[in-house]
């Protein structure tokens, strides 16, 4: 002041200078006079400081680290204490010692204003450039915070990933970080760091461990109770203790690595607090590593959890914790990049990452934008929004663990999203993924995201398995791979696959392991699905539809399909072993150019039920073999536009124990076959159903009963072809006066439709012949004896022709005409 007093052109008599203004020159007084400071977006009033860079020996020309990073620390304490509620940096690039970092205090704004905060160049293993401790409202905004990565002497060996750019630990509360480029950090770009909150050990009621015994605590007296599904603690915590008290609130955590516990079951545990007086006060319930707020006037709590078995010590590792983490914390439309092993490390809870760039953190594992580890389930409520990942080293976000994640409206491209088993209550939702790998382990609704070139693969354990569910999701050639060692995990609801040539997956829905469900989805495009692996029974499949997935053959589930619709889906395969069941009820099939089924199983059942078959001019079904039991009931094959004769069911020497057709209507527009059976082992019970056009082949393996043929029910001659029980009854679709009205089986057996044994006659594997009223079947192929062996009568009963080894099959049916006509 004494240098400008010796101007004669500067009035400081009128109007002293204050802090925040700045001379100007004014020409009515042809003088420099004293005024308030104003720049682009800033408004000037007596809230605002600009740091005067002499007054506290700061330099803005990266020189000067130490004094630099202590006249910054000393603007800031000086600006709170005079009452300023944000403080302006100058423009310029600010050396911060390595040893002393920035620390905005509580209720005050730092303004960059475009400025640079560079660390200086180090070899310390860790270090932070600005750091928030123990605050409440303190805010960072407009500029640059830069470590020293490309820079750094890494000569003491190790990855030095303890250098961050922005620190926030403790109990940090309500803290802001806007508009604020992070980079070049030797480790996170920002980390919320959660504190131990540990009580001393020296407390006896640190922890429950040794300290349960069996029963409950009644909610309502805080009586000791007798509760089987209940065991308390002995141990008293006391809540008057400082620790507890400057929070009032405790939390029950884990050891060290989160875990409760071996011998720990429960997931709540109720909480009873009494007064000095040891009176009843109140009771809540609770979850682990949940703050429990303690009421006023309260002295001690005591808990129960809900179990049956008192855990021994060595079984019980939980912990009294006080909150030690920051809150409400809000980070904001920062570009956050290059830095060498995570662009945020995220502890604590109520944090808000929004509508930032996040990119290229890469080379010290795990090397992603963002990850949710260090603190265990105590990490809760984040809140992911707006955000853009890409080019990290290994994943846009992890979360190991953590409970009420929010991943909301971010765009993830050629990174991984991967969430452990660990994380609970995480909703991933209406995110954009392009060539990215989303992996769902724990406890996830994953719904109406959009996926390119993506793929979702969910997993569990086997102890305590996660539900998810993937809802209202666009796949564009992206893939599903569903593998998990419980049933029912997962359920795939409401979503959309489109696939074209250039999808790389080997299919839209891959299934291994135990069976989930799949509800409301469509498929379109080639590879529809694919199954690996030893996959187990029980699939569920509600309304999911298959379009135009190509000719080529396709796996699908083992399980039931409730009102699916197969469109030009392909040849369907099925598979399995002797306990596998395929259920299809009120489904849908049209396909054209192949026939739609074709496989060679040895399955327990393969059912269809209320379903529509639409076919052109290949037929539905050819069997190779299929093992127990294949059954058609109530079901439509329409084939309105035949142009060749085929069939529409074909046993082609199928083994099946039972084959049933009850029920069914076949249609077409050409006499079309609706089963043959010429190499069937076993008889085909044939009943009820309606032929339109469509013939019956003549195989004796039919058991046909009360079919209606062009509108004609039974049959005009005697039955000829077919297998018959004892008392059935075949009506006469010809009644005539003087003739039978039905004939009765009075022998069950065959029809007489096979020819007698032949002497040096080759004979087919599956040929049958009858002799002495019954029916023997060849075993394998070969050329009859010149003498007619003597043929058993015994059930089963065997007999070596030559090279031939004939089978009986069993009796050759009689029938009896019943109900004379009157003439």
């Amino acid at each position: 002041m004494s240098n400008l007093g010796d101007l004669d052109d500067v009035d400081l008599k009128t109007n002293l200078p204050m802090h925040n203004e700045v001379l100007t020159y004014d020409y009515a007084q042809s003088k420099w006079v004293p005024k308030s400071f104003n720049f682009p977006g800033v408004i000037s009033t007596g809230s605002l400081y600009l740091v005067e860079l002499d007054r506290w020996g700061i330099n803005n020309n990266s020189t000067d680290a130490v004094n630099t990073s202590k006249g910054i620390n000393n603007a800031l304490i000086w600006a709170v204490q005079n009452g300023y509620a944000e403080v302006t940096l100058p423009k310029g690039t600010y050396l911060i010692d390595e040893n002393n970092p920035i620390k905005p205090p509580s209720f005050l704004t730092l303004n960059l204003n475009g400025s640079t905060l560079r660390i200086r160049n180090n070899g310390l293993e860790d270090y932070v450039i600005v750091k928030f401790s123990n605050v409440v409202s303190s805010k960072i905004k407009n500029g640059i915070v830069k470590g020293d990565r490309y820079g750094h002497d890494y000569s003491s060996g190790g990855t030095h990933e303890g250098g961050y750019g922005i620190k926030i630990e403790y109990n940090s509360r309500f803290i802001s970080i806007d508009n604020i480029e992070i980079q070049d950090c030797t480790g996170d770009g920002i980390t919320t760091s959660v504190g131990y909150g540990g009580i001393p050990d020296n407390l006896p009621w640190y922890t429950l461990s040794g300290s349960m015994e069996a029963g409950g605590i009644d909610m309502i007296t805080g009586a000791l109770v007798d509760n089987n599904n209940r065991v308390r603690s002995i141990r008293r915590i006391d809540v008057t203790n400082k620790l507890i008290a400057a929070h009032k609130a405790f939390l029950l955590n884990g050891n060290g690595y989160s875990s409760l516990g071996s011998e720990i079951t429960a997931k709540v545990f109720d909480v009873v607090f009494y007064k000095s007086d040891n009176t009843f006060l109140s009771s809540t319930t609770s979850e682990f590593f949940d703050e429990i707020e303690v009421p006023d006037n309260a002295s001690y709590a005591m808990v129960a959890l809900h179990q049956s078995n008192t855990p021994t010590t060595n079984g019980n590792t939980i912990t009294i914790r006080y909150p030690e983490y920051p809150k409400f914390v809000y980070i904001e439309n920062c570009n956050i990049h290059h830095n060498s092993r995570l662009g945020l490390s995220l502890g604590g809870q109520y944090q808000y990452i929004r509508n930032n760039d996040i990119h290229h953190n890469s080379g010290t594992s795990p090397a992603s934008g963002i990850d949710i580890e260090d603190g265990g389930r105590v990490i809760q409520n984040i809140f992911i929004e707006n955000n853009k990942f890409y080019q990290q080293g290994n994943a846009a976000i992890i979360l190991v663990t953590g409970k009420s994640i929010r991943i909301i409206n971010n765009t993830i491209e050629n990174n991984a999203l991967i969430i452990y088993y660990d994380a609970t209550r995480v909703t991933v939702s209406h995110n954009h993924f392009i060539k990215a790998n989303v992996q769902l382990d724990g406890e996830v609704l994953f719904s109406n995201n959009q996926l390119f070139n993506s793929s979702v693969s969910t997993t569990d354990e086997v102890s305590e398995p996660k539900p998810k569910i993937i809802s209202n999701c666009w796949f564009k050639n992206s893939s599903i791979s569903l593998n998990h060692k419980n049933s029912f995990v997962t359920q795939v609801v409401g979503c959309i696959f489109n696939n074209d040539s250039s999808f790389m997956y080997d299919g839209a829905v891959m299934f291994f392991g135990e069976p989930q469900i799949l509800t409301d989805c469509t498929f379109r495009g080639n590879k529809p699905t694919a199954i690996y692996g030893a996959t187990k029974e029980g699939w569920v499949l509600n309304n999911i539809t298959f379009v135009n997935n190509g000719n080529d053959s396709k796996s699908i589930p083992r399980g039931a399909y409730k009102g699916c619709k197969f469109i030009n889906s392909g040849i369907l395969s099925i598979g399995g072993d002797s306990t596998t069941t395929y259920e299809f009820d009120d489904c849908y099939f049209k396909w054209d150019g192949y026939t739609l089924f074709n496989f060679d199983v040895n399955i327990a059942l393969l059912r269809f039920n209320n379903s529509t078959f639409l076919g052109s001019n290949k037929g539905a079904f050819f069997v190779w073999n299929l093992g127990k039991k294949l059954e058609f009931i109530n079901n439509r094959f329409e084939f309105p536009n035949a142009t060749s004769i085929f069939t529409i069911i074909d046993l082609f020497q199928a083994k099946c124990e039972s084959v049933l057709l009850e029920g069914n209507k076949f249609t077409s527009n050409k006499e079309l076959k609706a089963i043959s059976a010429s190499g069937m082992f076993y008889p085909i019970t044939f009943k009820n159903n309606s032929l339109n056009i469509v013939v019956m082949d003549d195989s004796p393996h039919y058991n046909p009963i009360n079919n209606e043929v062009n509108g004609v029910i039974g049959l005009a001659v005697k039955p000829a072809f077919g297998h018959y029980e004892l008392g059935q009854e075949i009506k006469n679709s010809n009644p005539l006066p003087g003739e039978n009205f039905s004939w009765v089986c009075v022998i069950p057996g065959f029809s007489n439709k096979f020819s007698t044994w032949s002497a040096d006659y080759m004979y087919w594997k599956a040929s049958r012949i009858f002799v002495n009223g019954h029916v023997y079947e060849a075993q394998n192929d070969g050329r009859s004896a010149k003498t007619q062996p003597i043929f058993p009568t015994n059930s089963g009963g065997t007999i070596v022709d030559n090279d031939i080894i004939w089978k009986e099959l069993g009796l050759i049916a009689v029938f009896k005409q019943f109900g004379s006509i009157q003439m």
